[in-house]
């Protein structure tokens, strides 16, 4: 009968245990946050180019030149929305839409050319600080923008491209809010297209934007 209890005794404190550690492991591993970005802003023309579309520029002695951006675009803007998730706290990926406004300079000479990219993004970036315990951090990443440059005039079937971008992205978010089951921050979000393919458009953009995190 002793050592019935004992065994008993023993086997409760083996018991209580084990379930204090595995819920101890169990508080400890971090949640994994959905999230959904609007976001837009402004967008820098950079880089050189030797043609537009299927239009290669040339001098008057039929050689290939290059022109620089400025003499092509002008600064214009972006907006767009994407979906994510953040895991580990730390490790940020999002596939989302692009749409940027191309607006050209008088170097075309035709006052009706319409120039739109229509992009898919997808992105990873890491972010240093906690946000579930932070009210900042700052992070840095890279990014694929691959999509569709159309280029359109008045009497004239539009032009499209499939091309694609690689870029450097970098901000802040700041927690403006926080609920239940997740928080709202507002994000700087920029990048630097350091890639093209093709003469497609490259900008640097400098924006900001809303980002509502969730857990399901």
């Amino acid at each position: 009968m002793r050592l019935s209890v004992r065994s008993a005794v023993v086997t409760l404190v083996l018991v209580f245990a084990f379930t204090s550690i595995a819920g101890a492991a169990l508080v400890r591993v971090p949640k994994r946050y959905n999230y959904i970005t609007l976001f837009g802003g402004y967008s820098s023309p950079i880089g050189e180019y030797d043609g537009v579309g299927d239009t290669d520029f040339t001098d008057p002695f039929d050689r290939d030149v290059s022109v620089d951006a400025d003499e092509l675009y002008e600064p214009t803007y972006h907006v767009g929305v994407n979906y994510g998730q953040l895991r580990n706290n730390h490790i940020a990926f999002n596939i989302g839409f692009r749409y940027t406004k191309v607006d050209h300079t008088i170097a075309f000479n035709i006052d009706d050319v319409s120039i739109n990219q229509y992009d898919i993004d997808l992105e990873l970036n890491y972010l240093p600080l906690n946000l579930t315990k932070e009210i900042f951090s700052p992070y840095i990443g890279a990014g694929i923008n691959a999509g569709i440059t159309s280029i359109g005039a008045d009497g004239f079937d539009n032009e499209n491209h499939t091309d694609i971008a690689a870029s450097l992205n970098g901000g802040m978010e700041v927690v403006v809010s926080r609920f239940s089951n997740g928080f709202l921050t507002l994000a700087s979000i920029n990048s630097y297209m350091f890639w093209n393919s093709s003469n497609r458009p490259k900008y640097i953009n400098v924006g900001g934007g809303l980002k509502y995190y969730f857990s399901l």
